[in-house]
């Protein structure tokens, strides 16, 4: 027995009175105890052997003590001295592995201690996450590895797909079911489209990316989806009604519908014909005129512009504005002639024989400096002046008769940066040079006949009536001088050609003439243009049957 276990064994014994030791010779007679020779002695006090053995005093006068402490059995002091042991309260006194359950120890089953039992070699308790896999009870332990989102669980169980618990390194989900429809499928993948399983936010799915089979990304068909089907007629997958595509129906030019590339409701734009007067545009090209100012669609200039933007424009009443939406001028309603030499023609006079002297002498200046306007759009056939004759620039010049819808045509008279009234203002009257040539014909029905020198226009003739000077001609006062005022054709009435009396081939204004009458100043000649020396005013006279009309463009 160890030192340490003999002490504890005879400390007890003295405990509980089994052995009385007398000290210091007190007490008398011997104590005799068959324990005692259990015990032994140390030194050569003890006697060992006989089973009734004294204890008494040394050899060296001293007596071992047995509270606080033994004598040596061997290695001892040998001079006497009592050796004193403390117990060591941390030592167990024991081992684990020993089958008793020690100080420190949790548990001690001996040589069934294993690390995958209940009772570790270490002789602690198992317990989940302890790093042991206990046999029988856990799947498996990684000790603080152990997580609900790994391969082994807070609880010691191996993770699985439906464990409901999600490994992350392995499954995508895990709500601990098999069904499909709930975001989690079988196999721990999370559901999406396409997969051919109604997950959350899916009206459908078919398990395929074909569009138009009656699910569409997973979404049931509809106005909106930017898929074509069905009913639709299109679909540009948005909400905007003005665009192309409203409510899945293509917008298109009399949908009645500012829509698509239209600048206005149903016109303007690449696809739609020109927009009217007033409406919205972007450009020239988005209006029926061409003029887009501002972003709205302005009046034509002319009737010019109106045919060159409209080849299918009929001849008729247009409203034009001629200086444009800024400029000091209002709109000016005119008659448009679109049937002649390409038509695009604004009319400026009608001289008529109506039985009304307007083109007098007197009053010639209507035709250039007078601004004053007469007559009605809608009686064409009586006298008739436009605000246009001051505001249309001009190039060309045509002029119609009827009845005989005769038609003269003369191009390029100017560079059309004036109107008819300022170019015939700018014109000093009378003329009277022989070398005067006028105007060419570029177009028209008009020929040259009879009493016609030639179909060419002039512009406020003096009467030459044959005379080989230009005195009489230049004379307004003179007794034979019929000149007149504003557009003429030269004829050769009774003095021969060129400018013999020019009255009778003009539009009406007669120079007062002594030998020609009373009134010639103040009374129409009711020439109508060429027409009476070619004997085309055949209508009724005073009714304003014959009459020529003077356009500009």
């Amino acid at each position: 027995m160890a030192r340490s276990s003999i002490a504890q064994h005879v400390l007890s014994v003295a405990v509980l009175g089994l052995i009385v030791t007398p000290l210091n010779g007190c007490g008398s007679g011997d104590v005799t105890s068959e324990s005692a020779s259990d015990a032994g002695s140390s030194g050569d006090d003890t006697t060992t052997g006989d089973p009734d053995t004294t204890f008494g005093p040394t050899t060296s006068g001293m007596t071992d003590t047995l509270t606080g402490g033994m004598t040596e059995s061997e290695g001892g002091p040998t001079d006497g001295e009592t050796d004193t042991v403390d117990p060591d309260p941390t030592d167990s006194g024991g081992e684990c592995g020993d089958g008793e359950v020690n100080p420190g120890e949790e548990c001690d089953e001996g040589v069934a201690n294993a690390d995958n039992g209940t009772c570790t070699s270490e002789c602690k308790n198992a317990y989940c996450g302890d790093g042991h896999v206990q046999a029988g009870v856990e799947e498996c332990d990684e000790g603080d590895n152990n997580s609900d989102n790994g391969a082994c669980t807070l609880s010691c169980a191996a993770a699985y797909c439906g464990d409901g618990l999600t490994w992350e390194e392995m499954e995508q989900c895990d709500d601990g079911n098999n069904d499909n429809d709930d975001g989690c499928l079988e196999g721990c993948l999370i559901s999406g489209c396409g997969d051919g399983f109604v997950g959350p936010g899916e009206a459908c799915d078919d398990g395929n990316d074909i569009d138009g089979d009656g699910c569409n990304n997973c979404a049931l068909p509809g106005c909106g989806d930017g898929i074509v089907e069905n009913e639709e007629q299109c679909d540009d997958g948005n909400e905007d009604d003005f665009d192309y595509c409203g409510n899945c129906i293509a917008a298109t030019c009399t949908d009645g519908i500012h829509n698509g590339g239209e600048t206005d409701v149903d016109c303007g734009g690449p696809d739609c014909g020109p927009c009217q007067t007033n409406d919205m545009c972007n450009e020239g090209d988005d209006c029926i005129y061409g003029e887009c100012t501002s972003g709205t669609c302005d009046l034509p200039k002319s009737c010019l512009d109106i045919i060159e933007n409209n080849q299918h424009a009929p001849s008729g009443i247009y409203d034009i504005d001629p200086d444009g939406e800024h400029g000091p001028n209002s709109r000016l309603p005119v008659y448009c002639d679109m049937d002649h030499d390409g038509g695009g023609w604004t009319l400026v006079i009608v001289s008529s024989d109506d039985g009304v002297h307007t083109w007098t002498w007197q009053e010639r200046y209507l035709m250039s400096n007078n601004e004053s306007v007469l007559g009605d759009l809608n009686e064409l056939h009586r006298d008739f002046k436009s605000y246009a004759l001051h505001v249309v620039p001009f190039t060309d010049m045509m002029f119609h008769h009827f009845p005989s819808d005769v038609w003269a045509a003369y191009s390029g008279m100017t560079a059309g940066m004036s109107d008819a009234a300022t170019f015939m203002a700018a014109i000093q009257e009378p003329v009277c040079d022989f070398d005067y040539e006028g105007y060419k014909q570029t177009a028209g029905t008009l020929v040259a006949s009879g009493k016609m020198c030639d179909s060419n226009l002039y512009f406020h003739l003096g009467d030459i009536d044959g005379y080989n000077t230009l005195g009489p001609c230049q004379n307004l006062n003179s007794s034979w001088n019929t000149a007149t005022y504003g557009p003429v054709w030269s004829f050769g009435h009774n003095g021969g050609c060129p400018f013999d009396d020019p009255n009778g081939g003009g539009l009406g204004p007669t120079n007062k003439c002594a030998q020609c009458g009373p009134n010639t100043d103040i009374s129409e000649s009711n020439g109508t243009g060429f027409g009476r020396h070619m004997g085309l005013n055949t209508g009724m006279p005073g009714t304003g049957e014959n009459n020529i009309r003077m356009y500009v463009r």
